[in-house]
């Protein structure tokens, strides 16, 4: 029931040493004026044992975290609504492809 309309070209996302990507949500933005991000998908195109740190994290409600499972080629779509962030590569480098999916606001 998310009445999806499309889904925008695939972003490569890498995190070197360092870097990190804070708490956020992905959900209102868009360039498309008519239509929001809804789900959210990213997948790991690297190696686990490339990199240390860097998990793609979730935050409920209550404060608790939960982390995606690091398995490279498993794709992890979700809420975009939900907070989410990547905590830092702390060896290595993280590779990711991340979309959208995107249709009218919700109502």
């Amino acid at each position: 029931e998310y009445d999806l309309t499309y889904l925008t070209g695939i972003q490569i996302t890498t995190y070197d040493v360092g870097q990190h990507y804070g708490w956020h949500a992905d959900y209102g933005a868009s360039d498309n004026k008519g239509h929001t991000r809804k789900l959210s998908a990213t997948l790991l195109v690297n190696d686990p044992s490339e990199y240390e740190g860097g998990n793609l994290e979730f935050i409920d409600y209550h404060g608790g975290t939960f982390s995606a499972p690091k398995t490279k080629g498993t794709m992890i779509i979700f809420d975009s609504r939900i907070p989410h962030r990547v905590t830092p590569v702390t060896k290595g480098k993280r590779i990711s492809l991340v979309a959208w999916m995107l249709g009218p606001k919700l109502r």
